[in-house]
């Protein structure tokens, strides 16, 4: 079986409310995955690392949602000691800022697994943010504190927290040329949506900058030693309609497809796009549809 019909498998991590324990995604990811021709799995987020021992291998490529802040113990080691802003409760940046060190550790154990095998990796918002991190860069913890205003009178000083709907751009971003984000969009600028209090600063070495905001931050990085681990600081799932954010998430179901190949010729197994068929019941709950493994493909 051709790669293209391939559903891959992408593996989401969502964002924790570690005091709460509760996990959360907005559903805007996973319709951008599957509308892109992939099969989004929400991961947990547990200390039980033989769960991922199941899971890992089954994904195809891997995607970090945006959420809370990264733990800056991560890379204070890497970076000035810098004591946050506390926000007033009714502020919405007062429930991003608090760290899920636990959910950081699930990142963790999933970049190692996929830089290992050279596995696709799309990171949104904090996810870019972590991409950096995790590979040795380091952050601005609060840019409105830290981030160097332009010498330039022209440059455009912008906010990085939006008040308006995330489904709404609200300001431009340049994209390097030649860059892998450049062939994927087909474009050299985009108007994104902007909502994050923290961003990238220090670059990890393995990382380039690729997309910067008016005011010179780094809008979006990728890996130089891997196929396809990109992060971008805005948020595409947001802009269902808009062509780049659709070429975007194409490209990385076409590096997870690949990936899903080759794992199998790697294996020796037949590419094969193994699925339940589910045929709809009736309106009642219970024979809502009925699911059956089709194996004639596996059969002698």
């Amino acid at each position: 079986m051709s790669a293209e019909h391939i559903t891959p498998i992408i593996g989401v991590i969502p964002g924790l409310v570690s005091d709460q324990e509760i996990v959360r995604l907005r559903e805007n990811y996973c319709h951008a995955i599957i509308a892109a021709g992939g099969a989004p799995i929400v991961f947990p987020v547990t200390e039980d690392v033989t769960v991922y021992e199941k899971l890992l291998p089954l994904a195809d490529a891997f995607l970090l949602s945006g959420g809370s802040d990264i733990d800056p113990r991560r890379y204070a080691d890497r970076a000035d000691v810098y004591e946050p802003k506390s926000y007033a409760e009714d502020d919405a940046r007062s429930s991003v800022t608090q760290p899920s060190p636990r959910r950081d550790n699930v990142e963790e154990l999933v970049l190692n697994f996929a830089y290992q095998h050279d596995m696709p990796v799309l990171g949104i918002c904090r996810g870019a943010q972590m991409l950096n991190v995790h590979f040795g860069g380091t952050l601005y913890q609060d840019l409105s504190d830290q981030m160097e205003n332009p010498e330039d009178d022209e440059t455009l000083v912008i906010s990085h927290w939006q008040g308006v709907s995330f489904d709404k751009a609200t300001h431009a971003v340049t994209i390097k040329p030649f860059s892998q984000l450049w062939d994927i969009l087909n474009a050299t600028a985009t108007n994104v949506n902007s909502m994050h209090h923290q961003g990238i600063r220090d670059l990890a070495p393995n990382m380039e900058a690729v997309a910067f905001a008016p005011d010179g931050l780094v809008e979006a990085i990728e890996a130089t030693d891997r196929r396809f681990m990109i992060g971008v600081q805005w948020h595409p799932e947001f802009f269902r309609n808009s062509q780049r954010s659709k070429r975007l998430f194409r490209a990385f179901i076409q590096y997870a497809r690949e990936s899903h190949k080759e794992r199998m010729e790697r294996r020796g197994e037949e590419v094969v796009d193994r699925r339940l068929h589910i045929s709809l019941g009736s309106d009642e709950l219970t024979g809502w549809a009925q699911a059956e493994i089709d194996d004639s493909e596996f059969r002698a």
